[in-house]
Formats: structure tokens, C-alpha cells, sequence
């Protein structure tokens, strides 16, 4: 009854790290996307900055949240790995399959 609270409870904090993770991530896109104008370094745009760093911090930053995003998420699956086969296996079956090998009608 422990291991299922403490893996409850690791599931639950997990969840909002995502969360606020997907968010980070979300909003340092949105500051590379519209902070910044488009072009390189040929277009004169060097040292543009955005709330007092160069478009490289923010970069560095959304890369660096993403990974973490990802790992995160690794995690979280590795938690959950027997209710995703359990999920998997029964979907596979073939009474829950959407689909049905049916043999086409000749035209003629």
C-alpha cells in the first residue's frame, strides 16, 4: 500500500514538473518566435536582445528545457510501464481492433 501511494505521489509531482516544464518550453519558443526577427548574422540583426539576453541564452535555455522535458517524460513512462502494456495489449486484441481485413468487391 506504500509503493502504490509513494508512486501515486511520484506520478503526481512528476505531472507538474511536466507541466510547468511544457510551459517553459512553450514560452521561451514564443519568445525565440516572435522576441527575435528572423535572419542570421548576414541579415545585421546582431545583438538583438530580448528582456536583456542575446538570442543564443534563449536558445541555450529552450534546448536545455526540452532535454529535461524529455527525461522527465522517460521517467513518467518507466513509472507507468505496466499500465501501458496492460493499455496496449488491450487494444491489440482483436475484438478492440477499429479495423476489419475485409475482402473487396469485384466491379464486373
Amino acid at each position: 500500500m506504500a509503493r502504490v501511494r509513494g508512486k501515486t505521489l511520484a506520478n503526481f509531482v512528476l505531472s507538474i514538473i511536466m507541466a510547468v516544464l511544457g510551459i517553459a518550453v512553450l514560452v521561451t519558443g514564443l519568445i525565440l518566435w516572435l522576441g527575435f526577427p528572423h535572419g542570421g548574422p548576414h541579415a545585421g540583426l546582431h545583438g538583438v536582445k530580448f528582456w536583456g539576453y542575446e538570442k543564443e541564452f534563449w536558445k541555450s535555455i529552450h534546448l536545455y528545457l526540452a532535454l529535461t522535458l524529455f527525461a522527465v517524460c522517460c521517467i513518467h513512462f518507466a513509472l507507468n510501464i505496466d499500465f501501458l502494456v496492460a493499455v496496449w495489449k488491450a487494444l491489440s486484441r482483436r475484438e478492440y481492433c477499429s479495423f476489419q481485413i475485409v475482402k473487396p468487391r469485384s466491379l464486373y
